[in-house]
């Protein structure tokens, strides 16, 4: 049991997260740590259901979702309920903002004598580490089966979209020109800003889409992945979090961490990511890929387009 409840739901997120990576400590079941992810991922069900409703809907009994409560610190299922109603309830900090301001706070300490040259080094060098830490959790949980899989498809599948947006946008570019240096019938889901509708409407089951957004999710990202799924479409996902909304439609989900002292998320480890996948893709479709770029180069040569000095 735990000694004092959270009062947060990023505090039972982490807490979460902890009991996933030590589960002798709690001994939560499979069923209760199902059911705690639910609750996690979907906070307005956990914040207004019925515990009857609940524990239908994650086929556990009233009396699980009761003791839960209690194992997590809190008199009762009730007083449980009440983070998930506090928390919705709670007017919701601007990210951005708070991100920079952090990254400003020490404008306002006492005057540092370091050097300003040295400073702004020692801030790039805080970057690169976080970014490189990023990169090393990515290495650490990667499922290669998962990933072996996920990259099968995108070789293999008749087309290939690519949906990212805002920041994430230049993600989805560079998945797309990777992809078409070595196979066919690549593209973005919304090429020129033609619609997602109709970019979506142009997929069968057996294609492939890949998606990519972190909290603060775009909500957009968010619905065509669940419509994708729907539609019998392969959905691939980069996300930041295993409670990410993009995981429960996925066919296949990838947890890319963020934490920097960056302004807005980091997205450094997801193009480190994509290059990854985009090997292993060249890899499965092996002379395939070869011959397509040779395509490419030709066309390159033709048109004049590269010099070197």
């Amino acid at each position: 049991m735990v000694d004092s409840p959270p009062n947060t739901l990023e505090a039972l997120h982490q807490l979460f997260l902890h009991i996933k990576n030590q589960p002798t400590e709690y001994r939560l079941g499979e069923k209760t740590m199902a059911s705690l992810s639910g609750l996690l991922t979907h906070p307005k069900d956990a914040a207004h259901g019925s515990i009857t409703e609940l524990a239908e809907q994650f086929d556990v009994s009233p009396a699980t979702l009761t003791r839960l409560s209690r194992r997590l610190g809190f008199d009762s299922f009730s007083q449980f309920q009440e983070l998930f109603k506090n928390s919705l309830s709670t007017h919701v900090t601007p990210f951005y903002s708070t991100q920079a301001s952090r990254l400003l706070e020490p404008r306002h300490e006492p005057q540092d004598p370091t050097p300003p040259c040295r400073q702004a080094h020692q801030r790039f060098e805080q970057l690169a580490y976080e970014n490189i830490n990023n990169i090393q959790e990515v290495l650490q949980q990667l499922d290669s089966e998962h990933y072996l899989q996920a990259a099968r498809a995108v070789a293999r599948a008749p087309q290939v979209r690519i949906h990212g947006k805002r920041q994430y946008s230049a993600l989805a570019q560079f998945l797309c020109y990777g992809l078409t240096l070595i196979r066919p019938q690549v593209g973005l889901l919304e090429p020129s800003n033609l619609g997602v509708a109709e970019g979506l409407a142009k997929l069968s089951p057996g294609d492939v889409l890949i998606t990519a957004s972190v909290s603060p999710y775009t909500r957009e990202v968010l619905h065509i992945g669940q419509q994708a799924a729907a539609q019998g479409i392969t959905l691939i996902t980069l996300t930041d979090h295993e409670l990410s909304p993009l995981c429960e439609a996925a066919s296949f989900s990838f947890i890319i961490p963020v934490q920097s002292s960056f302004y807005s998320n980091s997205i450094s480890a997801y193009f480190v990511f994509a290059e990854g996948l985009l090997n292993q893709v060249a890899w499965e479709l092996g002379p395939q890929a070869i011959e397509s770029i040779k395509n490419i180069e030709m066309q390159i040569q033709n048109l004049n387009i590269e010099t070197f000095y």
